[in-house]
């Protein structure tokens, strides 16, 4: 069954951005990570897991900014379809 053209089309429009937070920390001991995430445009809002812990900001890059306290952390934009 397929999809009214006008659900189509919203749901194109209003899917999320994939990202990763790749994280290599300013302390030799501690471990590199990679988190995962999901970036939303209305309300503008970002989702991060990285190994159990969940942090939420208003975006990819908040959350890249919050983490550059400990970590050298960039944002590697991920495809929708990547996550399988």
């Amino acid at each position: 069954m397929g999809l009214q053209p006008e659900l189509e089309s919203a749901m194109q429009n209003s899917a999320p951005k994939v990202f990763a937070l790749v994280g290599t920390p300013k302390s030799p001991d501690e471990p590199a990570y990679v988190g995962y995430g999901l970036e939303f445009r209305e309300p503008a809002q970002a989702v991060l897991c990285i190994e159990g812990d969940t942090w939420t900001g208003d975006s990819a890059e908040a959350l890249r900014d919050l983490h550059q306290v400990i970590a050298d952390a960039r944002i590697v934009w991920l495809p929708l379809e990547s996550t399988g």
